[in-house]
């Protein structure tokens, strides 16, 4: 401390107070440290949950058009956004429970905001009102 003013604080506080001080201190980082490998948890959880079911749309009913989809989405640059949208609509999505809905639209999502981010742009760019619908917001609506 090199503090004239805080070193006087310093010895001003008894020893009790200041041991209550640091024991309010440790149970704070405690609850932060606890907080934070919960959230680590479900995030690994999460992740073990969307692999899985890209993993049953991928070996399921719908295995060809979703490995389709799989490996233009892989090869998919910025200016493959009409294709995409062509690719979802040609497939049976339309036809498919909300849960595959849900993977393939997950998927694309995941490959959009990967792409801008790899190209600097901003991963989610939601038009304004009156604008052109974003290419998500076109597959989002072939598919509802």
């Amino acid at each position: 401390m090199s503090d004239p003013w805080e070193r006087l604080a310093d010895e001003q506080i008894v020893n009790p107070v200041k041991s209550r001080m640091k024991a309010a201190q440790t149970r704070a980082e405690r609850k932060r440290q606890k907080a934070l490998q919960e959230r680590d948890i479900l995030f690994r959880q999460w992740t073990k949950w969307h692999r899985e079911h890209k993993q049953e749309l991928l070996t399921g009913r719908f295995s060809g058009p979703a490995t389709a989809l799989c490996e233009f989405l892989e090869s998919m640059t910025i200016e493959d956004g009409a294709a995409l949208i062509d690719l979802v609509s040609r497939g049976p999505w339309r036809s498919t429970d909300k849960d595959t809905k849900f993977t393939v639209l997950s998927l694309i999502d995941h490959a959009i905001c990967y792409l801008r981010k790899r190209e600097g742009l901003y991963p989610i760019d939601d038009p304004l009102p009156g604008e052109e619908d974003s290419v998500f917001l076109c597959i989002k609506a072939v598919l509802i």
